[in-house]
């Protein structure tokens, strides 16, 4: 039954991230591909540990001996998110979005048409 709950995180985690770097194509077009990959990317595995993170600071003695030791798994487990489950969607959907044959989105003027009556 716990299989079945990681693997519908991991479609989560995966459509969160396709979902972000395609909002990133529509609202920020002038950035560049790597940036809008890395941001939502960042920004899909840094959610979900926000909560882990703010449980273990709330619950953690800095005294004990395994605090360090378990910072640097939470920390492990924070950059397996970032690059199992955020990166490749992420990197996918942007390539995709930003192939040559795609019309462009978003078509911008450098000075307004006129409006005649």
């Amino acid at each position: 039954m716990w299989v079945l709950w990681v693997v519908l995180a991991i479609i989560v985690l995966a459509a969160m991230s396709g979902g972000l770097s395609l909002g990133l194509h529509l609202l920020a077009p002038h950035w560049s591909e790597r940036r809008r990959i890395l941001t939502a990317s960042a920004v899909t595995a840094v959610l979900p540990m926000i909560i882990v993170f703010g449980g273990f600071f709330q619950e953690a003695d800095v005294g004990q001996d395994d605090f360090f030791l378990s910072l640097a798994a939470l920390t492990l487990l924070f950059f397996v998110i970032l690059s199992v489950c955020a990166l490749p969607p992420a990197w996918w959907t942007t390539t995709r979005l930003g192939r040559g044959d795609s019309k462009p989105v978003v078509i911008e003027h450098d000075e307004p048409e006129l409006i005649e009556g």
